[in-house]
């Protein structure tokens, strides 16, 4: 039986162990990649928790397919993107960072996290 938004009590904890990782990979990436002030910071990771969770909401009450999961990890790179541009003003081949960071968080959790699903 699904609960909230489709979304299992089983498949909970791995939204928020999801989350967590999102958060862990990418934060550090975009302080490299010169997003360093503390409200900078502090954007990047409000915004990767709110896309994280609403991403897996989203797929919770669709269904995971994989072309749904890449169009909707397509709107968050591009949702994050406006934010990042909003927070930092100019900054360099920004959405080329977001992108990459948003890959890199999600090739690392599909390694990390398929083993245990």
């Amino acid at each position: 039986m699904n609960g909230l938004f489709g979304v299992s009590d089983f498949q909970i904890p791995g939204m928020w162990t999801a989350m967590l990782l999102t958060v862990l990979i990418e934060t550090p990436l975009m302080y490299f990649f010169g997003m360093r002030s503390r409200n900078e910071m502090i954007v990047v990771v409000c915004t990767n928790i709110a896309t994280n969770l609403t991403m897996n909401l989203a797929m919770g009450a669709i269904g995971f397919f994989p072309v749904t999961a890449l169009l909707l990890e397509l709107s968050v790179v591009f949702v994050e993107y406006h934010i990042y541009l909003f927070a930092s003003g100019t900054l360099p081949r920004l959405f080329l960072k977001t992108l990459a960071a948003n890959a890199a968080s999600l090739l690392l959790g599909l390694l990390i996290m398929t083993p245990w699903q």
